[in-house]
C-alpha cells in the first residue's frame, strides 16, 4: 500500500474522485451568464452533481466550478475559449477541461481529465447551491483592481498569479504571498477555504498591492513541483518579488513578504537573499527540520484520532526508519535497497499489534520501501533535512513570526525555539515572536482545534490576528 501521511503544512491537493477544484478569473465575459447546474456521468449508475456560473467582475467575468456532491466549491476558472459553438472551460488544478454546446436554457458537453471523459449535462439554475458559508471570501464585483500575470522564473519556468491593489491611490506598500506544501493554487485552498484568496483580499482592503501565485507545476504555472526543492521555490519567490518591486503601482521600497507553513521556510531562504526586503512575515512556519516536524505532526494527530500509543511509537519508529535511510544514502537505489532491509525488522513487531491499531496510524505490514515512495524523492530528502534557522539569523529586516498554540501541525513549541534562535534579533527589536490563542494552523478561532474542525469553522483567518500582522507591517512602513 503507498503510504499517506498528514503532513506536513498546506494539506491536500484532491483530483475530481476526492475533492477539490479551482480558481479563475476571465478576461472577456464568456457567452454564457448566470449559474447552471446538473452532473457529470461517470458511468451508468454514477454520477457527479457539478454546477458553473459565471459572474459580473466591472469589465470582466469570473467564472466558477463547483463539485457540488465533494462539498467543494468557489473553485474560478481562469482559462476559457471558443471553438465554433463549442465552449472550453479550462480547470487547472484538475488537469481537467469541460466541452459544452449552449441551446436556450440547457447546455451538453463532456468532461475531458487525463485519457478518460465523461458525458456532462447542465440546466440554468436559479436555486440555492447550498454553498458553506464562507463570510470573508470576496464578492462580485470586487471594490479593487485584479489582473492575472505571469513571471518569468528561473529554468524557463512560467509562474501565473494574481495581483490586486487598490482602485484609488498611487505607490502603494506590496506583499507577496508564499504558500505551504504542495503543489498549491495562488488562493492556497484548503479543506473547503481558500487562504491566500481571503488574506489578499483582506490586505487589498487595507492598502496594499498583493501577489499570489500559483506553484510551480500548479495551476496555469509550467514546471514540475514534484522535483522541486526548498531551495528552488525559494528562487520562484525572488522571481515574483522582483516582478512585484517593478510593477508601476508599487512603492519599491516598501515591498515585504508572507510566507504560510512550509512557506514560512521558503520566504525565509528568499529574504535571507533579497536584503533589499522591508520585511518578512512567518505564519504557522516550524523552527525545526521537516522530518522532526513530520514525528511531532503525526504522534499529535494520531492520538486525537484514537490511535494506541503502542500504535504510535511504533509508526514514529518506522519514520524515523524512513528518515535514516533518505538520510545516509544520496541516490534512489540505494536508499529503496537500504529502506527494503531495514523494514523487515519492522514488519514481525508490527504483526504483534491489532491491524485495527495499526489502521488508525496507516500502517499495513508487510512494509515496503515503496510504501514510502513520497519521503524517499530526491527533492524531498532536500526538504526532510532543511534547517530554517540559519538563512533567519542572517536577516537584517524586521522579523515578525506568528505560531498558533493550538496548532496540530506545526506544534506550539516552535514557538519557543524560534524565540531562543531570534533573541539576538528580538532584543534588538528586529524582531517579534508571538503565540495567538486560541488558534489554529490557518489562524482560524477554534475549538477542538483539530483539522477536521477546519471545513466546519466559517471563518477563514481570524480578524483579531490579521490586525495584529498589519499593525505590526504598518509600524514597519514608518521606520
Amino acid at each position: 500500500m503507498k503510504r499517506t501521511f498528514p503532513l506536513t503544512t498546506s494539506l491536500i491537493t484532491l483530483a475530481l474522485a476526492t475533492s477539490s477544484v479551482l480558481q479563475l478569473g476571465l478576461a472577456q465575459a464568456p457567452p454564457f451568464t448566470g449559474t447552471w447546474k446538473g452532473h457529470l456521468q461517470i458511468n451508468a449508475s454514477r454520477q457527479f452533481n457539478i454546477a458553473l456560473e459565471a459572474l459580473a467582475n466591472t469589465s470582466t467575468f469570473t467564472g466558477f466550478f463547483h463539485s457540488i456532491d465533494q462539498q467543494s466549491y468557489n473553485y474560478a476558472i481562469r482559462k476559457w475559449g471558443q471553438t465554433a459553438d463549442t465552449v472550453w472551460l479550462r480547470i487547472s488544478k484538475l488537469g481537467a477541461t469541460i466541452n459544452l454546446r449552449f441551446a436556450g436554457d440547457s447546455a451538453q458537453g463532456y468532461w475531458r481529465q487525463g485519457k478518460a471523459q465523461f458525458p456532462v449535462s447542465l440546466a440554468r439554475f436559479q436555486g440555492d447551491l447550498n454553498k458553506p458559508l464562507r463570510p470573508q471570501e470576496p464578492s462580485y464585483p470586487l471594490p479593487y483592481e485584479s489582473k492575472d500575470v505571469e513571471v518569468q522564473a528561473t529554468n524557463g519556468i512560467t509562474l501565473a498569479g494574481t495581483i490586486t491593489w487598490p482602485r484609488t491611490g498611487t505607490r502603494f506598500p506590496a506583499v507577496l504571498l508564499v504558500p505551504g506544501s504542495g503543489p498549491s493554487d495562488r488562493d492556497q485552498s484548503i479543506f473547503g477555504h481558500k487562504h491566500f484568496l481571503v488574506l489578499a483580499d483582506m490586505l487589498t482592503r487595507s492598502g496594499f498591492a498583493v501577489l499570489r501565485m500559483d506553484d510551480r507545476g500548479a495551476g496555469e504555472s509550467s514546471g514540475n513541483f514534484a522535483s522541486a526543492r526548498i531551495r528552488d521555490l525559494a528562487d520562484d519567490a525572488a522571481s515574483a518579488l522582483q516582478f512585484l518591486q517593478r510593477q508601476p503601482m508599487v512603492d519599491s521600497q516598501q515591498v515585504g513578504m508572507i510566507g504560510h507553513s512550509l512557506g514560512a521556510e521558503i520566504a525565509g531562504l528568499t529574504a535571507s537573499e533579497q536584503g533589499w526586503l522591508k520585511w518578512l512575515v512567518l505564519l504557522a512556519g516550524t523552527a525545526e527540520p521537516l522530518w522532526q516536524n513530520i514525528l511531532a505532526q503525526t504522534e499529535r494527530i494520531y492520538a486525537e484520532r484514537g490511535a494506541s500509543q503502542e500504535a504510535i511509537d511504533a509508526n514514529s519508529t518506522v519514520l524515523k526508519t524512513v528518515f535514516d535511510a533518505a538520510r545516509h544514502y544520496d541516490n534512489d537505489s540505494a536508499t529503496y535497497a537500504r529502506l527494503e532491509l531495514a523494514l523487515q525488522s519492522h514488519n514481525s513487531r508490527l504483526q504483534q499489534i491489532p491491524a485495527a491499531a495499526l489502521e488508525k496510524v496507516e500502517l499495513q505490514p508487510p512494509l515496503h520501501a515503496k510504501d514510502f515512495a513520497s519521503m524517499l524523492g530526491t527533492a524531498m530528502r532536500y526538504d526532510l533535512f532543511y534547517d530554517p534557522l540559519p538563512a533567519l539569523k542572517k536577516l537584517h529586516m524586521p522579523l515578525l513570526v506568528l505560531n498558533a498554540k493550538e496548532d496540530a501541525q506545526v506544534l506550539a513549541y516552535n514557538g519557543q525555539l524560534f524565540g531562543e534562535a531570534l533573541a539576538e534579533q528580538v532584543a534588538q527589536g528586529r524582531a517579534s515572536v508571538q503565540m495567538l490563542s486560541p488558534a489554529n494552523h490557518l489562524f482560524q478561532r477554534c475549538q477542538r482545534c483539530t483539522l477536521d474542525e477546519y471545513a466546519s469553522i466559517p471563518v477563514t483567518i481570524d480578524p483579531e490576528y490579521l490586525a495584529t500582522m498589519v499593525s505590526w507591517i504598518e509600524n514597519q512602513m514608518k521606520r
